[in-house]
């Protein structure tokens, strides 16, 4: 289902979304007490749940079975665990439905993402992972055809079987076709439906077997001195000084647009909102945000990567929504158009609660190429830090990092606490905007470019070196302040003794 995907940036106040309560009960517990963390029960103590669809969005009635002997009718309970913040649990009342079934709602007041869904029974528990659509869902859905597919045909039998055609994007025709074994070919098609998530996905599934139906977030970008004090903060004079520079190196920006300034060496690149050839940030004019983004990987005079390229990549509107199949073709075109893949960074400011497992594949296949990924972690922290994605796949993508933020050696109360935190930098900028005033800047979406053009320098001086390697020495390197506590990453983005 397709909601925004918003930029994680602030701009003078916070941006976030509304967070519910971490712990909300819908009605009194009808099963034993399990422990308090479902998350430590080995693999080896528990049992399948088998559900209806793993995807469903708030209020929607899910079937579960498990291998059990177990009352006909009457009430029991359904638990749910966040699998990115343990603090977040959720209770629904369901029926049995016959022996081993239950039919259960999932609660109205729980938010998109990635969730443990389980029963405990006759001394057992019972697991299933599932998929939560977030509360910025539109009924959209992307699906992927492959190449020669007839999408008349495909047009035709969804509008028969009662879904909207709203879009089709032909990957060869924006040059984002990387050709057969790759998620970037054939067509991205946006489909709208008038059924709850679960329902629709296993339908399109069905129905579609050569595609896979797609929950398409939408979501808004992350805004929330000899140098700038971000870069005395990461120690970047001491990299500037050993003679890096990032020069060589390509950081694509995917984004608001970037508007041409005069400390950025540009690349061509292209617009997926306006489909044209001119990406220039039109985010709040004259604020900015993928310009500033830009400026702070690689600008001259304010970028870490002061030698790299920026390869601007329109993917969100003028107000930061982001629509999941723009993030998507653009990935692909920035992979399609790189000079050298394994001289490419991919910067992602933007993010959502609802994840899209599509997108942790897509990063392990630009992963394969040398391809390295940034990705903001979030502004959620005062909010409840409700765990946000694409950030949430850092854990099982080797080559990417999402970014936490911190001023000075403490973490700001703004950024979101999670354990898929890789690493943290600066999260708060003065810089000029698109016209030269100097604003404030604040936000994940600015500590993520910091890291992207970390990646630009240890590319450069490790050109053999695999992105997970990259990944892996930059976490060693990082500066961990006395009192540092989890969910911010490792620590502090720190270029002292490396690259």
């Amino acid at each position: 289902m397709k909601h925004w995907w918003l930029v994680f940036s602030l701009l003078f106040v916070g941006c976030a979304t509304h967070t519910p309560t971490a712990q909300t009960s819908t009605n009194q517990t009808l099963a034993m007490q399990p422990v308090q963390d479902i998350s430590q029960i080995s693999a080896q103590a528990s049992l399948p749940f088998k559900l209806s669809s793993d995807w469903a969005e708030p209020g929607e009635n899910l079937m579960g079975s498990i291998d059990a002997t177990t009352p006909t009718e009457g009430n029991y309970t359904v638990q749910f665990m966040n699998r990115q913040n343990n603090k977040f649990t959720y209770r629904s009342t369901g029926r049995w439905a016959g022996s081993g079934k239950i039919v259960f709602p999932v609660p109205q007041d729980i938010f998109g993402g990635n969730w443990t869904a389980y029963l405990y029974y006759g001394g057992n528990y019972y697991l299933s992972e599932l998929n939560i659509t977030g509360r910025d869902t539109n009924n959209e859905y992307m699906m992927l055809f492959p190449p020669g597919t007839d999408m008349a045909r495909i047009s035709e039998r969804l509008r028969q079987l009662g879904y909207g055609v709203n879009q089709i994007l032909d990957m060869t025709k924006y040059n984002a076709d990387l050709g057969k074994g790759s998620l970037c070919t054939g067509n991205i098609v946006v489909v709208k439906s008038g059924r709850p998530a679960g329902i629709t996905v296993n339908h399109l599934r069905q129905n579609f077997p050569e595609s896979e139906g797609h929950v398409d977030p939408k979501t808004v970008p992350d805004l929330a001195a000899t140098y700038p004090q971000h870069l005395i903060d990461v120690n970047a004079p001491a990299a500037f000084d050993r003679g890096l520079d990032g020069s060589g190196i390509e950081i694509a920006v995917l984004d608001t647009g970037v508007t041409p300034q005069g400390e950025l060496s540009l690349l061509p690149g292209y617009d997926f909102v306006s489909f044209d050839s001119s990406p220039k940030d039109e985010f709040f004019a004259p604020t900015g945000h993928g310009t500033i983004v830009a400026k702070v990987a690689a600008g001259k005079s304010s970028g870490v990567a002061r030698g790299a390229s920026i390869r601007p990549v329109r993917v969100c509107d003028t107000d930061g929504t982001c629509s999941m199949e723009k993030v998507f073709i653009g990935t692909c075109w920035a992979l399609k158009n790189a000079v050298d893949r394994r001289k490419l960074v991919l910067n992602l400011s933007l993010g959502s609660e609802t994840p899209e497992p599509i997108f942790a594949s897509l990063f392990k296949e630009a992963n394969s190429y040398g391809t390295l990924i940034a990705v903001s972690g979030g502004n959620q922290g005062l909010e409840g830090s409700i765990p946000q994605f694409p950030a949430g796949f850092a854990p099982v993508v080797s080559g990417m990092m999402s970014v936490a933020g911190v001023n000075g050696n403490n973490p700001n109360a703004d950024s979101t606490r999670a354990n898929y935190n890789s690493i943290a930098a600066p999260f708060s900028f003065r810089l000029p905007n698109i016209n030269g005033t100097v604003v404030s800047y604040q936000g994940t979406s600015f500590s993520s470019p910091m890291v992207a053009g970390g990646m630009a320098l240890w590319r450069k001086k490790n050109p053999q070196w695999s992105p997970a390697e990259i990944v892996k020495d930059m976490k060693a390197k990082a500066r961990v302040p006395s009192g540092w506590v989890s969910g911010y990453g490792v620590g502090i983005l720190d270029f002292k003794v490396a690259p």
